[in-house]
């Protein structure tokens, strides 16, 4: 039998699940973003606002302490920033992982830049951050100081636009991870760090690209739903087929909400 709720009921489950309601407010950090998955962070104080509605007492360091350890700074969903904790970073990162690498792929094949000379330059960008997390000029000079580079250099009409595409490919890959050395919630200071060797209890290839498709969808319906099916194809950015499949192979509850149509998705697990 479908589930019938009113909008005055959804807005209350919402408010109350996602530490919104004045009484429903997370103890601390982790508890927040458990319930919402990861924080959208395309500007750099969203999340300490997102944090600050939701968490009791929250203070910027309480985020900020985390970053090194228990949460890792990420482009996954939609190919937009979260942070997400470390546990559910390889989901989030190998369901989106086809989404993000085609602009840096592209890139390299219009310049007319062979494996062979992607793989070096890679090679030596990852040696130099396993060494010492580096911002990107700091990378990028270095490169330029390289007597190898001097041969690849001369095919390049824009040999800075090529190493900076070099430099996401290896983050959008998951071997460097983004740091920000400001103290400040409203700026930054990027650098990139390898990732093993800041978060050496993260595999971000510990789980294959259909079971992440799959677990990001659950992880979804589970703390988004009831949602609608356009809702799913939004939020996780996943081709329509990848998530029609899905849908028709797991038994999800069916939620209709009055003054809406659509039937919604929702997760037998609360």
């Amino acid at each position: 039998m479908v589930e019938r709720i009113s909008l005055n009921q959804l807005r209350s489950y919402f408010l109350k699940k996602h530490h919104l309601a004045p009484h429903a407010k997370a103890a601390c950090v982790q508890q927040a973003l458990s319930s919402l998955v990861g924080l959208h962070t395309a500007r750099i104080s969203t999340p300490f606002v997102s944090l600050h509605t939701r968490v009791e007492g929250f203070q910027s360091i309480d985020l900020q302490k985390q970053m090194r350890s228990s949460l890792i700074k990420l482009r996954c969903m939609r190919k937009t920033l979260h942070i997400v904790p470390i546990k559910v970073a390889p989901i989030v990162h190998q369901a989106t992982l086809k989404q993000r690498l085609p602009v840096c792929t592209r890139s390299f094949k219009k310049l007319g830049v062979n494996e062979r000379d992607i793989n070096l330059c890679k090679e030596y960008l990852i040696d130099l951050v396993r060494s010492k997390p580096s911002s990107s000029e700091e990378l990028i000079q270095s490169m330029l100081e390289q007597r190898f580079f001097e041969r690849i250099k001369k095919q390049l009409s824009n040999p800075i636009y090529f190493l900076r595409r070099m430099i996401k490919l290896c983050w959008e890959e998951g071997t460097f991870c983004y740091i920000n050395e400001s103290g400040h919630w409203t700026r930054e200071s990027r650098i990139y760090g390898y990732t093993p060797g800041i978060y050496p209890e993260l595999n971000l290839n510990s789980v294959g690209k259909e079971a992440a498709e799959a677990r990001l969808i659950d992880f979804y319906i589970k703390h988004y739903g009831p949602v609608s099916f356009k809702d799913i194809c939004w939020w996780t950015g996943l081709d329509v087929r990848v998530v029609q499949k899905h849908l028709s192979s797991k038994g999800y509850q069916i939620v209709l909400i009055d003054s809406f149509n659509t039937e919604l998705y929702t997760s037998a697990e609360k």
